[in-house]
């Protein structure tokens, strides 16, 4: 530094030098240490103060002692090395931005390199030219590194305030990139100006710290080249003035006395003119330039006036939403917004519906926390709240992320609240202005009362959609109720079907009974003992008490699934087990119907925990209807897979190429009683086609699969009894132990994609 010496006396260091330790002071008195900024801000000061006493030191107090003033020529070439990389890291925490912790050991590398260059440790002696070369190096990159990134920060926001206080911080990093600058590499006498310079940067840091509301700087720079203009105007009207009434003075000087009085009534004259002009030309010009530099601006009355007349008459939520934006859009050049609909809880939060209005803004619906400090803000204040308040005031740092996340989301610049009878109802939420300007003063306040004016259009806008709501439910539980007092009546018919049939099931077989007992007796009584006469009798009785016993116990079967009393007894079971004993019940019926019957993929599917004879029991009964309901020479598939996942789970499907089901009806097959077509179909046979039973063989089958934590459905086209579409019943078996909670294994399987097709896989098989 020996060669940089400023011309800048000691009382001037000093003060300099109080100036940083005056601004530390300030801003831990106006903002504390609590953040990251303010604690590095107030590092940097104290680096500053300390380094101007070392550098006058080293260049202004020559009658200091020569030990002390080499001792400050070297604290001031380290405190050089740690002013640039401080003023980095303190931008990276102002903006923010990642890349901290990399920074600050780049930093330390370099510190150390100096250091060490300096010390003479590198090489045998200490070399100046290295030295100033890296000290060059490791400023500019430390300095422009941080003005690059200030500016690039600056260019990507969109939002004007935080643009503008980011502009703040680029102005005070020109400033100091300037003053240190001047006073490395400047003369001597241009150099002299570099420690005040510098302290006015650092103050305008500080001022873009320590203050919320900055004044907007490209305003102000347009406002003075407006006032630069006005002033132009007005030189050179008075110039014109001037120079005309010189003319004519000076030619009237020359003439007669009528001369000069002719002189002087137009030089009278002239200015008169200037006079009157001078007001309207300046609002001309004024107006020109105002055009120029701050756009076209709106007419807040007439703004208002559209806005009520817009909005009186509309109804439906939407489209208020709709033309209110696109109306304040319209004067204040806004390409982004949406109307918040606030429903207040009792426990204190309050309940947001989303209302896209324009610009793309996400229907959401979401909720503000109990003590969200934005929902405090928007209740007890009238006045707008901007995104500049929640990001940089403390009130707002207590947020909870997720509420965060979603005003993310909504990416908007300002929240005007809409109150009703002093409820806070909604908000009009708008995005930035397209011209980049923030909203003035002027704008909150015409902001304000359109919020005012909108108040009771929203209200009224609620009470029709939630009257609109209702009639649409009420519209729903009429349809409801229509569809259940159908399938009520299906399920009565079911029933009164259900007791003729089972009265005929029930009187057959004891009629069967009843006679061979006659016949038994008669034969008794003429002790006429045809032995295979006896036996015939005899089966028959038998095969009679079977029919009896397999109505009794599915009876009872199904009033134990009404009551979930099903009793199960689980133990490991192969699915190829119980599917072939269900399917060796009907071989003889698929033989006496001439249909064809095929398992496949069964056989490597691994055990699950389950009641075998219950099993058997389901898919016997799922059979029997593939058989009954599929005409003489059909066909039948069984075939399983294992559904992988965090809960395995077997799928088997049985497939017919039977008449189908009708959708409506598919539901209601598995209800007790129910059955599909007329009763005067019934059969007490259990393979005759159509001929249909009791009613309960796909209520055991349901009441077993779903016992066993599993599920059951089955899919068809409808029912045709001429293109034969066929039916598919899928049955959805867990393979873990103890059965779980029914509505958790719903939920669950639910979620497995099921197979289908497999009618087309059928179809496609030779006759």
């Amino acid at each position: 530094m020996e060669n940089l010496a400023l011309q800048w006396g000691p009382t001037g260091a000093l003060a300099i030098a109080g100036g940083y330790l005056a601004l530390t002071v300030l801003t831990i008195r106006r903002r504390g240490l609590s953040g990251a900024v303010e604690r590095w801000f107030t590092g940097y000061l104290i680096l500053s103060a300390v380094w101007t006493v070392a550098w006058a030191l080293a260049n202004i107090w020559g009658w200091i002692q020569p030990w002390v003033v080499d001792q400050g020529a070297t604290w001031t070439i380290y405190m050089a090395a740690l002013l640039p990389v401080g003023l980095a890291l303190l931008t990276w925490h102002f903006l923010p931005q990642r890349g901290v912790r990399e920074l600050g050991l780049l930093g330390v590398v370099w510190i150390v390199a100096l250091v060490l260059v300096e010390r003479g440790v590198v090489g045998k002696f200490r070399d100046d030219t290295v030295l100033n070369v890296l000290r060059l190096v490791g400023w500019a990159g430390f300095t422009f590194s941080a003005l690059v990134m200030t500016a690039l920060e600056y260019i990507r926001l969109r939002r004007p305030l935080h643009r503008n206080r980011v502009l703040y911080w680029l102005v005070a990093l020109i400033v100091i990139t300037l003053s240190e600058g001047l006073q490395y590499y400047a003369s001597q006498g241009v150099a002299k100006f570099g420690l005040p310079i510098r302290l006015i940067g650092a103050i305008t840091m500080g001022y873009a710290i320590t203050t919320y509301s900055l004044p907007d700087l490209k305003s102000a720079g347009r406002h003075f080249l407006l006032n630069l203009v006005m002033l132009l105007v007005r030189i050179l009207l008075f110039l014109a003035a001037i120079l005309a009434a010189w003319q004519f003075i000076h030619e009237g000087a020359l003439g007669n006395q009528q001369q000069r009085l002719f002189t002087m009534a137009a030089w009278l004259a002239i200015a008169v003119l200037l006079a009157l002009l001078q007001v309207p030309l300046q609002k001309m010009v004024v107006g020109v330039f105002e055009r120029l530099l701050f756009g076209p601006g709106y007419d807040a009355g007439r703004a208002l006036r559209n806005y009520s007349q817009s909005i009186s008459n509309i109804l439906h939520i939407e489209r208020l939403a709709a033309v209110a934006i696109e109306t304040i859009a319209e004067a204040l050049d806004v390409d982004r917004g949406a109307l918040l609909l606030i429903t207040e809880q009792e426990r204190g939060g309050a309940n947001v519906r989303v209302v896209s209005g324009m610009g793309g803004i996400p229907e959401m619906n979401v909720a503000f926390a109990q003590d969200s400090p934005v929902l405090r803000a928007l209740r007890e204040n009238s006045r707008p709240l901007t995104q500049y308040d929640i990001d940089m005031l403390p009130d707002f740092r207590n947020i909870i992320p997720i509420e965060r996340q979603w005003q993310w989301a909504l990416d908007v610049e300002v929240y005007i609240p809409i109150h009703a009878k002093r409820t806070l109802i909604g908000a009009l939420v708008l995005g930035p202005k397209q011209t980049g300007e923030p909203y003035y003063a002027q704008d909150l306040d015409v902001l304000n009362t359109l919020a005012g004016q909108t108040a009771v259009a929203l209200e009224n806008a609620r009470l029709f959609d939630d009257l609109r709501w209702l009639n649409m439910e009420i519209s729903q539980l009429n349809e409801d109720l229509t569809q259940v007092n159908t399938r009520l009546q299906k399920l009565d018919k079911a029933k009164s079907d259900f007791l003729n049939i089972t009265s005929h099931e029930l009187r057959t077989p004891l009629t069967q009974v009843r006679g061979y007992a006659d016949i038994l007796g008669e034969m008794i009584q003429q002790e006429d003992v045809n032995r295979p006469y006896l036996t015939k009798v005899t089966g028959s009785i038998r095969k009679a008490t079977d029919r009896l016993e397999a109505i009794y116990s599915a009876m009872i079967d199904v009033s134990a699934i009404g009551v979930d009393a099903l009793q199960f007894h689980f133990e490991p079971v192969r699915p190829a087990v119980f599917v072939s004993q269900a399917v060796e019940k009907w071989a003889e019926a698929l033989e006496q119907r001439k249909q064809s019957l095929e398992v496949n993929g069964i056989e490597d599917l691994p055990p699950l925990h389950a009641d075998q004879e219950r099993l058997v029991q389901a898919f016997s009964n799922l059979v029997n209807n593939a058989i009954k309901f599929t005409p003489d020479g059909g066909r039948i598939e069984i075939w399983g897979r294992l559904v992988k996942g965090p809960e395995s789970v077997i799928e088997l499907v049985i497939a017919d190429t039977g008449i189908g089901i009708d959708p409506e009806d598919q539901e209601l097959i598995f209800e007790k009683f129910y059955r599909v077509g007329s009763a005067d179909l019934h059969s007490t046979g259990n393979v005759k086609f159509k001929g249909a039973g009791p009613g309960l063989g796909l209520t055991i089958a349901k009441g077993v699969v779903e016992g066993h934590g599993g599920r059951i459905w089955v899919e068809s086209d409808r029912c045709d009894e001429e293109r034969l579409p066929g039916s598919r019943f899928h049955i959805l078996l867990p393979m873990r132990g103890d059965p779980p909670d029914p509505a958790e294994v719903a939920e669950r399987l639910q979620k497995t994609r099921p197979v289908t097709g497999l009618s087309s896989r059928l179809a496609a098989k030779p006759d």
